[in-house]
């Protein structure tokens, strides 16, 4: 690899020295060529460039800020000079065809063409890298893996499928021909279907493991087994994603969102029992994002139009012997098939239909019985197991009837513990089967060697016990005639309240990270809990459930889901004073109010209404949302909010304390006391530290730096950013990480730094975009208002402003620029420049919602920014 580096040294010589460096560690000196420090003495200039040219294999063209607009001593432009050394170097490597990169540094901004000299307006239209100075390494790795080809490769990364704990064996036409189908221009849906039992998973797991070259930006195995509500597909694949949803927007909003540019395949498991709904949905996440490619396991085709139907049947006779001795082996059994024995496993293996679950159940007897003794039993059980409905396909019949002589082999203490095991939605730990089904390890120990029950590690070295999808049916049946199953789902309903009981301390201080990657492992659990507590009746357990889980659910994003459960435990409940009802109440209102929807209010003042029974913790909280709900009252908000203050201290809640004290600086600052407010904040920020709550630690930064910025320390105000911004990005709190990027957005644009202001404000809005977060977007439209206004782009800095009028419309209060109102004058000098067209500027920007108004924001804008890096 040979690269050549073209650079204005006046402008980013230290960028490109950086460059360099990397570079000639990573494939030598020799390898690199950066002009003057290259180039001997005496040789000629341009006869050096061009023979360095001519062996390179890329060219790399470092921008600046000031690549531009770098004057001659005679005033005029050297871009516009033909003898310019930097033109001269863009020139000959655009004219030599050689694989050009525009590389852009300390901010700068790709030009747009009508800004350059007619020899080099093909310079715009070329992809450009950044290189961040905070992000630089990750840059660097990104470019170095265009450079060499890599940046579409398959590693751990961009590919996101569970580990398979055996080989897979066989199917060597279907893989071929799935492959080839999603290698088609129109098609961009394959549906696996077929009965239980098939191997759709394990070929639609396979399918994705071999074509991960394919997409660049992912691929992602999106498990719905467990779910039963299609209300939550949306949900799941979000947060199978990593998205974290917003306020303003919904899940399937925020997915179309994030995906809406790039080029991932979606590995879908198990959407029959959500249909039609989940391939409504489905349908839509490919309207919304073109370069999105899914293969989806059902047992039903999904009747979209964009679907294209692979059944799968059953094995070929050599691959399900194949696979029949492979899984015998694993399960211990030593075989070495000799003629007879041979016979008999190609008998057993027609028997089952070459089900490949079929014959891993039954693989497994071989360390018990021989092949022709298997096959014998066989013979025997199955006509009389063989069930279902009738008008079922026969293979499924079959299906049923293979678990059934597995379930019917089983000691009476394996088949109590198989049914009631079925209990658990998504799997349990053995703790929780010890709990509630009277577990113990040697008797599922048994049930994984044969087959019916999985032991799966999770990170941490946590062991779960998982079923099948069709043996988790079958269980179900079993567990519905025992006379216990009653209570062992009020037992099962109980034992994930006390867990989400016991959860709650933990999510406010140091552990928080952990508890809520327990919560999210067990969050199937709490759906089942839910749904059975409500279904029977029990609305006491699912309130309890719904109040408890409302923190977890609004730190890990499930927003929306949130709010549902929460509506239908309150739905039909006394509303007389109780701690339950005041905390579901609160934690519903809350919710809401991070959607914008107007019953935020109503919901507190219910639940303040309810608080009389409250203990102190809730009855603070309730006081304290509720005072920022009153922007027409602020005396009200200010007492609420001392009030809130008060009970916390009482209590000797700490992680309140700091809430309500953070609360009361915002009331505090409103009223121009920043003085007490900055007080408040740091005394949040300080306990927020002492007790380990790191998911509060950022904002209370944030609201500090705003603080010192207003009182003129800009220094302390960037470095308290700056750091906020570093611990967000490496704990991956995209919501704290957009409130940072914005004030250093506003604190630029106030000291007259545009160019990084408006870089701030980009670097915010797809992190906003992939949130939903209206309030903080309509922050950084205005922003981006400003600087078109600084630079003489009325008609840009009207739309913008038009755009953030608009959408203000749909915001309860929106958060106050720490920019001393310097965007104000700008704005009014725009508006007084542009005269009459102001009013039309404004009214074209009002006419976007809010996706159209942030990819407007996006585009190249006064500064010729481009949207290089800006995919949420």
């Amino acid at each position: 690899m040979k690269v050549f580096i073209s650079y204005r040294r006046d402008d980013a010589a230290g960028h490109a020295g950086r460059l360099a460096d990397a570079l000639v560690a990573r494939y030598g000196a020799d390898a690199v060529f950066i002009d003057v420090e290259t180039i001997g003495a005496g040789e000629d200039f341009v006869e050096a460039i061009d023979r360095a040219l001519s062996t390179a294999d890329a060219a790399l063209i470092v921008i600046g800020p000031g690549w531009l607009r770098a004057e001659r001593t005679d005033g005029g432009r050297r871009l516009d000079n033909p003898k310019d050394f930097v033109r001269l170097e863009v020139e000959a490597a655009l004219r030599s065809g050689l694989r050009t990169i525009p590389v852009l540094v300390g901010g700068a901004s790709m030009p747009a063409p009508d800004e350059l000299p007619p020899t080099l307006v093909s310079l715009p239209r070329l992809n450009a890298a950044e290189l961040v100075d905070r992000r630089f390494h990750a840059d660097l790795e990104s470019l170095l893996d265009d450079l060499e080809g890599r940046s579409i490769r398959p590693d751990r990364r961009t590919t996101h499928l569970p580990p398979q704990p055996t080989p897979f064996v066989g199917r060597t036409s279907e893989l071929t021909a799935v492959r080839d189908l999603l290698g088609r221009d129109d098609v961009r849906l394959v549906t696996l279907t077929g009965p239980g039992g098939t191997g759709k998973t394990r070929l639609a797991i396979e399918v994705g493991t071999t074509l991960s070259d394919r997409y660049p930006e992912g691929i992602w195995f999106v498990g719905l087994a467990a779910l039963r509500d299609p209300d939550l597909v949306a949900a799941t694949i979000a947060t199978t994603l990593g998205l974290r949803e917003g306020p303003g927007s919904t899940p399937q909003q925020t997915i179309e969102r994030h995906l809406r540019n790039r080029r991932v395949l979606l590995v879908v498991d198990n959407v029959e029992q959500l249909l039609p709904e989940a391939a409504s949905l489905l349908g839509d996440l490919l309207v919304a994002g073109p370069a999105i490619e899914m293969v989806v396991s059902s047992r039903e085709s999904l009747m979209i139009r964009a679907e294209h139907v692979y059944p799968v049947y059953e094995l070929e006779t050599e691959d399900a012997v194949t696979l029949f001795l492979e899984r015998a082996r694993a399960a211990g059994a030593d075989i070495e098939p000799d003629a007879a024995s041979r016979t008999s496993i190609d008998a057993i293996c027609a028997r089952l239909e070459g089900l490949p679950l079929a014959i891993e159940l039954t693989a497994s007897r071989l360390k018990l019985l021989s092949p022709t003794e298997v096959l014998a039993r066989l013979d025997a059980r199955l006509p009389m197991l063989i069930g279902g409905a009738r008008d079922a396909p026969e293979r499924q019949r079959t299906m049923r009837a293979t678990i059934a002589w597995s379930y019917d082999l089983l000691a009476e203490d394996e088949r109590r513990l198989f049914a009631r095991l079925a209990v658990f939605v998504g799997g349990c730990s053995l703790d929780a089967a010890e709990a509630i089904c009277g577990a113990d390890i040697e008797t599922a120990g048994s049930l994984v060697d044969k087959s019916l029950l999985r032991r799966v590690e999770r990170s941490g070295g946590q062991t779960r016990y998982v079923s099948l999808e069709t043996i988790q049916e079958y269980a179900l049946e079993r567990l519905a005639e025992l006379p216990e199953a009653p209570e062992l789902h009020h037992r099962h309903a109980e034992h994930f309240l006390a867990l989400a009981k016991e959860a709650l301390p933990g999510l406010k201080g140091s552990e928080q990270d952990v508890w809520i990657e327990r919560l999210e492992s067990e969050h199937d659990n709490f759906r089942g809990a839910l749904r059975w507590s409500l279904d029977a009746g029990d609305r006491a357990t699912a309130l309890d459930l719904a109040a408890t889980l409302w923190l977890f659910w609004y730190m890990r994003g499930h927003v929306s889901e949130g709010r549902a459960w929460l509506n239908e435990s309150l739905a039909g409940v006394d509303r007389t004073p109780s701690v339950a009802t005041a905390l579901a109440l609160a934690g519903a209102g809350w919710l809401a109010g991070e959607q914008g929807a107007d019953e935020t209010r109503e919901l507190l003042e219910a639940a303040l209404r309810c608080s009389t029974e409250a203990e102190p913790t809730t009855s603070a909280l309730i006081l304290s949302f509720l005072s920022g709900c009153l922007p027409e009252d602020p005396a009200r908000a200010r007492a609420l909010s001392e009030r809130s203050v008060s009970v916390a201290r009482e209590a000797d809640d700490r992680w309140m304390s700091a809430i309500a004290m953070n609360n009361l600086a915002e009331l505090y600052r409103e009223d121009g006391d920043n003085e007490r407010a900055t007080a408040l904040y740091e005394e949040s920020y300080r306990i927020a530290r002492e007790i380990g709550n790191h998911f509060h630690v950022a904002l209370y930064m944030s609201n500090l730096a705003e603080m010192a910025f207003l009182a003129g320390d800009v220094a302390r105000a960037q470095g308290l950013l700056s750091e906020v911004v570093e611990i967000t990005t490496a704990r991956g709190d995209r919501r704290h990480l957009s409130i940072a990027l914005l004030d250093l957005g506003w604190v630029s644009l106030a000291e007259g730094r545009y160019e990084a202001s408006s870089e701030h404000f980009r670097e915010a809005l797809p992190v906003l975009r992939g949130l939903g977060g209206l309030p903080l977007s309509v922050s950084a439209l205005r922003g981006l208002a400003a600087v078109a206004a600084v630079h003489g782009d009325d008609t840009r800095a009207g739309r913008l402003e038009g755009a953030a009028d608009e959408l203000e419309a749909h915001v309860g209060v929106l958060p106050t620029p720490p920019d001393a109102g310097a965007h104000m004058l700008h704005l009014a000098a725009a508006r007084a420049r542009a005269g009459d067209g102001w009013a039309v500027f404004r009214d074209e920007g009002r006419l976007m919602d809010l996706d159209q108004a942030l990819e407007y924001a996006m585009q190249a804008g006064p500064l010729g920014i481009t949207t290089v890096g800006l995919q949420p």
